[in-house]
């Protein structure tokens, strides 16, 4: 599938000299368990596919990223971005991005654009389950508004979703190495005979890396997706998942520093690399259904191996998957295992 959107000039003239904090807040809003139980009475035939692109571009702005591409298929439309990534689904959408962004200042931004193209009656988000996680921040302090405390971000959170519906939870021994986990539960009236969807998020978090430099580039004024394309496909990031014809678009920062988005039906995977050995950091992320502990072991080895940290955790949120899947890979790694309520159960496991 060609290119469905580059900015071409950002492409060329972005420079991420200055970047410097890796770690991603991530935040996924579920707004029905799949795109057939959108509740009508809310969507009125719509879905999330029915927002203007202008408007994906105005939510993002208020978020202080930009669009670098753009990929699409029948389920998924993928964003690059200049501070990582954005999935969008028909009924759900994903929001990653690194740096100073102000991630949770899209609620509000969505809030209205929904109640523009949607539905006008909208007094809330129609959550049917709203996650949001991080890693510690390497220089908290250098962070904007209310993503410079755990608490603070609580707070700014609570003013969308009921507190009582609420958990969140903080993983890990090392404190410069944390994991912080919210989950909500939305109207239950609106879904009130859901089975499982069988959702899985695995991530791996990674620092120290040892293997990247091939994520350093010298060439100014060339298109940073001609140099993320080489870049992923020595690295063999596109071989990750046992996935053929997955349709990839990546990016390569000037000096240095790396994005991709893969996708196939309704899976996907996001990689992003801040390369610099003072603060080097990279994520792996994917929804790819785990059926057998082989398959997980493949997915970690395969990033691993690539990257080679020092440090890595990895971190899996999942429901109706069998936990015997998940269990001995990450088994003796400090590992905790806890049930998230509304049917999600989450595993995080350091290797330091």
């Amino acid at each position: 599938m060609e290119q469905d959107f580059i900015d071409n000039q950002l492409s060329v003239n972005l420079d991420s000299t200055d970047a410097f904090e890796g770690p991603e807040k991530l935040l996924e809003l579920w707004f029905a368990p799949n795109e057939f139980t959108l509740p009508f009475s809310i969507w009125n035939n719509k879905s999330l596919f029915d927002i203007p692109y202008i408007e994906i571009e105005n939510l993002l702005n208020k978020v202080n990223c930009q669009i670098l591409s753009h990929k699409r298929n029948n389920f998924i439309h993928a964003y690059l971005l200049s501070e990582s990534s954005l999935f969008i689904f028909k009924h759900k959408l994903i929001l990653k991005t690194c740096g100073t962004t102000t991630t949770l200042l899209s609620l509000e931004k969505l809030l209205n654009i929904l109640k523009t193209f949607i539905n006008n009656k909208l007094t809330e988000l129609p959550i049917f389950t709203v996650f949001y996680s991080h890693r510690s921040f390497m220089f908290p302090e250098k962070q904007l508004l209310m993503h410079q405390s755990w608490d603070d971000e609580l707070n700014h959170l609570n003013k969308f979703f009921k507190i009582e519906n609420s958990k969140d939870f903080i993983f890990g021994n090392d404190i410069k190495n944390k994991w912080h986990f919210y989950v909500n539960k939305g109207n239950d009236k609106l879904f009130p005979q859901v089975n499982s969807t069988n959702d899985i998020t695995i991530e791996i978090l990674m620092t120290g890396l040892k293997n990247v430099k091939i994520f350093y580039r010298n060439e100014k004024g060339i298109d940073g997706h001609i140099n993320g394309i080489k870049m992923m496909e020595i690295s063999k990031f596109n071989k990750i998942l046992p996935l053929d014809n997955m349709i990839h678009d990546a990016f390569a920062f000037m000096p240095c520093g790396y994005s991709s988005n893969s996708i196939k039906d309704d899976i996907y995977t996001t990689i992003h690399i801040t390369p610099e050995s003072e603060f080097s950091y990279a994520s792996f992320e994917t929804n790819y259904p785990i059926n057998d502990e082989e398959t997980l072991n493949n997915i970690i080895n395969n990033v691993i191996n690539a990257l080679k940290p020092e440090q890595y955790t990895v971190t899996v949120c999942y429901e109706g998957i069998k936990r015997e899947y998940l269990s001995n890979k990450l088994h003796n790694h400090n590992q905790t295992d806890i049930d998230a309520s509304h049917g999600y159960r989450v595993l995080c496991a350091e290797f330091l």
